[in-house]
């Protein structure tokens, strides 16, 4: 599965609206602007996806989506995602 951030898809929306778009993404051992992966059931892959310019702190997200491609684009939300 290859996680792509590059044209503005990996995003989060805070609990007041505001959009905002990933910088970098570490897949595994891999970073770049498009990354991959093979995912294995039962084994943990390490994952981060990295945001800029966010004011203030925020307590949770309305929205984490992670735009993927495996054979054709789909994407994975998460909602009322909790912020440490």
């Amino acid at each position: 599965i290859a996680i792509r951030w590059h044209d503005f898809t990996t995003r989060i929306i805070d609990s007041l609206g505001r959009e905002y778009h990933a910088d970098a993404v570490h897949f595994g051992t891999y970073t770049n602007n498009s990354v991959q992966n093979t995912l294995i059931s039962g084994i943990t892959t390490a994952a981060e996806i990295k945001f800029s310019k966010i004011p203030g702190r925020l307590n949770s997200l309305a929205l984490l989506e992670i735009d993927c491609l495996s054979g054709q684009e789909f994407s994975i939300q998460f909602r009322n995602v909790p912020v440490n």
